[in-house]
C-alpha cells in the first residue's frame, strides 16, 4: 500500500516539471513572432502540457488524501 501511494507521489513530482515546460515554455512560443508558422503546434505542446501538469497534480493530490486517510484511521 505504501509502495503505490510512494510511487504515485514521485510520478506526480516527475510529472509536474515535464508538463511546466511543455505549458509554459514551449506552448509560450506561439505567441512570439518567429514561431508564428508552428503556431498550432505550440498550441497543441501546450494543452499536452496542462493535461500532464492536472495530472501529475492528481497524482500529488490523491497520494496525500490517501496518507492522511490512513492516519486517520490509525489514530
Amino acid at each position: 500500500m505504501q509502495d503505490a501511494r510512494l510511487r504515485k507521489l514521485l510520478l506526480g513530482l516527475g510529472l509536474l516539471p515535464i508538463g511546466w515546460v511543455l505549458f509554459e515554455v514551449l506552448g509560450g512560443r506561439s505567441s512570439q513572432e518567429q514561431y508564428r508558422s508552428d503556431e498550432d503546434l505550440y498550441t497543441l505542446l501546450s494543452l499536452v502540457g496542462m493535461l500532464i501538469l492536472a495530472v501529475g497534480l492528481v497524482c500529488i493530490l490523491v497520494s496525500i488524501y490517501e496518507w492522511i486517510r490512513e492516519v486517520i484511521r490509525a489514530w
